[in-house]
Protein backbone atom coordinates (compact mmCIF):
# COMPACT_ATOMS: atom_id res chain seq x y z
CA UNK A 1 0.00 0.00 0.00
CA UNK A 2 1.43 3.38 -0.55
CA UNK A 3 0.62 6.87 1.34
CA UNK A 4 1.49 9.93 -0.53
CA UNK A 5 3.18 12.90 0.92
CA UNK A 6 3.25 15.76 -1.67
CA UNK A 7 5.98 18.26 -0.76
CA UNK A 8 5.15 21.36 -3.18
CA UNK A 9 5.38 23.90 0.69
CA UNK A 10 7.20 24.08 4.12
CA UNK A 11 6.64 21.08 5.82
CA UNK A 12 5.49 21.27 9.64
CA UNK A 13 6.62 18.24 10.72
CA UNK A 14 9.74 15.56 10.03
CA UNK A 15 9.62 12.33 8.58
CA UNK A 16 11.78 10.03 9.95
CA UNK A 17 11.78 6.25 8.69
CA UNK A 18 11.59 3.57 11.86
CA UNK A 19 12.67 0.82 9.86
CA UNK A 20 14.33 0.16 6.38
CA UNK A 21 11.95 2.03 3.53
CA UNK A 22 11.87 1.78 0.18
CA UNK A 23 9.91 4.73 -1.13
CA UNK A 24 9.38 5.88 -4.65
CA UNK A 25 9.88 9.55 -5.41
CA UNK A 26 8.23 11.76 -8.14
CA UNK A 27 9.39 15.80 -9.04
CA UNK A 28 6.40 17.48 -7.73
CA UNK A 29 6.14 19.22 -11.08
CA UNK A 30 6.22 15.94 -13.15
CA UNK A 31 3.27 14.94 -10.50
CA UNK A 32 1.31 17.81 -11.89
CA UNK A 33 2.28 17.63 -15.54
CA UNK A 34 0.91 14.28 -15.15
CA UNK A 35 -2.16 14.99 -13.34
CA UNK A 36 -2.85 17.75 -16.29
CA UNK A 37 -2.90 14.98 -19.25
CA UNK A 38 -5.15 12.63 -16.91
CA UNK A 39 -7.81 15.43 -16.54
CA UNK A 40 -7.18 16.17 -20.37
CA UNK A 41 -7.81 12.45 -21.36
CA UNK A 42 -10.86 12.62 -19.42
CA UNK A 43 -11.74 15.89 -20.40
CA UNK A 44 -11.34 14.86 -24.05
CA UNK A 45 -12.72 11.37 -23.68
CA UNK A 46 -15.94 13.45 -22.52
CA UNK A 47 -16.03 15.70 -25.42
CA UNK A 48 -15.81 12.34 -27.52
CA UNK A 49 -19.04 10.81 -25.67
CA UNK A 50 -21.17 13.41 -26.91
CA UNK A 51 -19.82 14.18 -30.23
CA UNK A 52 -20.76 10.42 -31.10
CA UNK A 53 -24.38 11.44 -29.90
CA UNK A 54 -26.56 12.75 -33.35
CA UNK A 55 -27.84 15.60 -31.10
CA UNK A 56 -24.35 17.31 -30.30
CA UNK A 57 -22.89 16.30 -33.64
CA UNK A 58 -23.34 20.67 -35.08
CA UNK A 59 -22.65 21.59 -31.83
CA UNK A 60 -19.03 23.63 -31.29
CA UNK A 61 -16.82 22.01 -28.82
CA UNK A 62 -17.15 24.71 -26.58
CA UNK A 63 -20.60 24.41 -25.91
CA UNK A 64 -20.34 20.69 -25.48
CA UNK A 65 -17.68 20.95 -22.80
CA UNK A 66 -20.21 23.69 -21.08
CA UNK A 67 -22.70 20.82 -20.93
CA UNK A 68 -20.62 18.00 -20.00
CA UNK A 69 -18.75 20.57 -17.14
CA UNK A 70 -22.09 19.75 -15.27
CA UNK A 71 -22.29 16.02 -15.89
CA UNK A 72 -21.91 13.86 -13.24
CA UNK A 73 -20.90 10.42 -13.99
CA UNK A 74 -22.67 7.78 -11.50
CA UNK A 75 -21.93 4.08 -12.18
CA UNK A 76 -24.99 2.19 -11.46
CA UNK A 77 -25.17 -1.67 -10.40
CA UNK A 78 -26.33 -4.57 -12.60
CA UNK A 79 -30.58 -4.76 -12.54
CA UNK A 80 -30.74 -1.34 -10.62
CA UNK A 81 -34.04 0.52 -11.89
CA UNK A 82 -32.72 3.61 -13.18
CA UNK A 83 -36.26 5.13 -13.39
CA UNK A 84 -39.92 3.79 -13.42
CA UNK A 85 -42.19 3.51 -16.26
CA UNK A 86 -44.94 7.05 -15.11
CA UNK A 87 -42.15 8.62 -13.41
CA UNK A 88 -40.96 12.13 -13.88
CA UNK A 89 -37.19 12.51 -14.38
CA UNK A 90 -34.98 15.42 -13.53
CA UNK A 91 -31.86 13.94 -15.81
CA UNK A 92 -31.09 13.20 -19.47
CA UNK A 93 -29.15 9.61 -19.24
CA UNK A 94 -26.24 9.24 -21.27
CA UNK A 95 -24.97 5.83 -22.08
CA UNK A 96 -21.33 5.68 -21.52
CA UNK A 97 -20.33 2.14 -21.59
CA UNK A 98 -22.67 -0.75 -20.24
CA UNK A 99 -26.21 -2.07 -21.61
CA UNK A 100 -29.80 -0.96 -20.58
CA UNK A 101 -32.87 -2.74 -21.29
CA UNK A 102 -35.84 -0.18 -21.96
CA UNK A 103 -39.43 -1.79 -21.15
CA UNK A 104 -42.53 -0.54 -21.92
CA UNK A 105 -45.64 -2.16 -20.12
CA UNK A 106 -49.18 -1.24 -21.79
CA UNK A 107 -52.47 -1.23 -19.76
CA UNK A 108 -54.59 -3.28 -22.66
CA UNK A 109 -58.53 -2.86 -21.62
CA UNK A 110 -60.96 -5.30 -22.97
Amino acid sequence: MFQIIILSRARTATIVCQEETLVGTLAYDDYQATLAKLYERQYNDKINLFERIDAFRHWRRNHISALFLQLEEVKIQRKKIVIRQGEISNYIYFIKTGEIEVTNFLSLQC
